[in-house]
């Protein structure tokens, strides 16, 4: 089993591999799953969301239901710095993501 920081991991989803996960993978089968990861990516590597992803987003989601995408994504972001930085122990229980390297 693989481990990262003496910690097992454990494969979140069958099918989708732990890093380099994109929306071109088959356990993203549903299309606005796959637009919803294309999002947060975005949001991640660039803190903010293109008009042609924004505009697909929209089709499916209203005002309210975006800002809590972006807002959720930050907020999962600001909680792994803080959790990260400060060395929070993990969960024992909890399932880890799979790392490849």
């Amino acid at each position: 089993m693989a481990a990262i920081n003496g910690r097992p991991v454990v494969e979140p989803r069958t099918g989708c591999p732990g890093r380099g996960v994109t929306t071109e993978d088959p356990c993203w089968s549903d299309p606005t799953e796959r637009l919803l990861l294309q999002a947060v990516d975005q949001l991640h590597d660039t803190s903010t969301v293109d008009n042609t992803t924004w505009s697909a987003l929209s089709t499916s989601f209203g005002p309210e239901e975006l800002l809590d995408i972006v807002l959720l994504a930050g907020w999962y972001h600001a909680i792994s710095y803080a959790a990260n930085a400060t060395q929070v122990d993990l969960e024992p229980w909890a399932a880890r993501f799979a790392t490849y390297i």
